[in-house]
């Protein structure tokens, strides 16, 4: 489905990145691997090797525009194109009010890093018709308690697809946002959630969403595909929903 396309994925060494970066290689894609930490990109190169697709590995952190800039242009140079830009890279603190610090950099690497690295890569995209897919999340439209900063800057990323995709589909670029539910990653607890709260926290979402199940970095993965793909090729501005219910009004009786 995707041999000879070009995909760039931030924050591809772990999570949905990683699993996302095995789907594309898997359908033949090449895969830009960009993500801060070197060990997890060379092990992931590993894992793409034996593949159809192949991998080149990024080193950059997303809220470093310069680093952007570069990654960007050693993709383009070593494969001469772009087709799909999978904005995932995200970070949040959860458990306690973050500082002033931590507000800047979770609006950082979640909203500015979206807005940056989309406007380096709206030429390139525009040459090969291609697509942005971006990462928001599910608690936008179904709060959990004490998340209010991460909720915001994920609302901004919802507002800025809607931007972004009025404004560019006469450039011949579909942008789109997939929503998240709660996904068995390690994204919590690197976010400073201790291990038995984000369990706890897996248990309880399974009692909320429609489905009465937690879902994975795969699912999401083949969400993100779908609407990389030409089947999506009429759809731009939309949010999917990956999070099995979550955001209905879920009542059991």
């Amino acid at each position: 489905m995707f041999r000879n396309k070009v995909v760039l994925i931030t924050g591809a060494s772990a999570g949905i990145g990683r699993s996302t970066a095995l789907a594309f290689a898997h359908e033949g894609a090449t895969v830009g691997l960009l993500a801060r930490r070197v060990e997890r990109i060379k092990s992931l190169v590993q894992q793409i090797e034996p593949l159809p697709g192949r991998a080149v590995p990024l080193q950059a952190d997303v809220s470093n525009n310069q680093e952007l800039k570069l990654a960007l242009e050693k993709l383009l140079s070593t494969c001469g194109q772009l087709d799909v830009l999978v904005n995932n890279a995200g970070m949040g603190v959860f458990g306690r009010t973050p500082t002033d610090q931590e507000f800047n950099q979770i609006f950082d690497v979640n909203v500015k890093a979206v807005y940056k690295l989309s406007l380096l890569a709206l030429p390139h995209l525009e040459k090969t018709s291609g697509n942005i897919v971006n990462l928001g999340s599910a608690v936008v439209g179904r709060p959990f308690a004490n998340e209010f900063v991460y909720m915001a800057s994920k609302g901004a990323v919802a507002a800025l697809t809607k931007g972004m995709a009025a404004s560019w589909g006469k450039r011949g670029v579909r942008v789109n946002l997939i929503q998240p539910g709660v996904i068995e990653s390690d994204f919590n607890v690197t976010a400073g959630m201790p291990v038995e709260v984000a369990n706890k926290m897996h248990e309880l979402s399974e009692g909320l969403n429609a489905l009465d199940t937690t879902g994975n970095p795969e699912d999401v993965a083949q969400a993100v595909l779908f609407l990389a793909s030409e089947q999506a090729r009429f759809i731009t501005g939309a949010t999917l929903n990956v999070d099995a219910g979550l955001t209905l009004a879920t009542i059991r009786v």
